[in-house]
């Protein structure tokens, strides 16, 4: 069942995190207190969102660009399912976008996951937007 996560959600939501952290090889230590603030955060913005499904999570905010107030962005934050309910929660995060009234929405993923992401973006009509790059020091 794909929901609203609640502060209850917040150990699994973690648990979920780690491993998203183990896969991905983003760099930096992993700190859990850091993680359930954040996705505290989603759950108590007005503009957040944190949802869950069984062995999955989604996390997103609205944001408006620099240069105005007058386009709102569905901007995915961190997507992340061990089961088969990924699609499902991406779709439930599109009508939430579409719910908030928001203009476009952005996904990004992580290249050391592979195309897959790309691959479902592609399916879903979303075209290449920004690409950015990391200098680890």
């Amino acid at each position: 069942m794909i929901r609203h996560a609640t502060t209850d959600d917040l150990p699994q939501l973690v648990h979920l995190a780690n491993n998203f952290w183990e896969l991905s090889g983003v760099p930096g230590d992993f700190e859990s207190d850091r993680v359930a603030t954040m996705g505290q955060g989603l759950i108590d913005m007005a503009h957040g969102l944190l949802l869950r499904g069984g062995d999955s999570m989604l996390g997103a905010v609205i944001m408006q660009p620099m240069h105005t107030a007058n386009w709102d962005i569905a901007v995915e934050l961190f997507w992340y399912s061990q089961d088969n309910t990924g699609a499902r929660l991406y779709k439930e995060f599109e009508q939430w976008a579409e719910d908030m009234e928001a203009d476009e929405i952005r996904l990004s993923s992580i290249t050391s996951l592979g195309d897959s992401v790309a691959r479902f973006a592609s399916k879903r009509e979303y075209v290449p937007w920004e690409v950015s790059y990391s200098l680890l020091l």
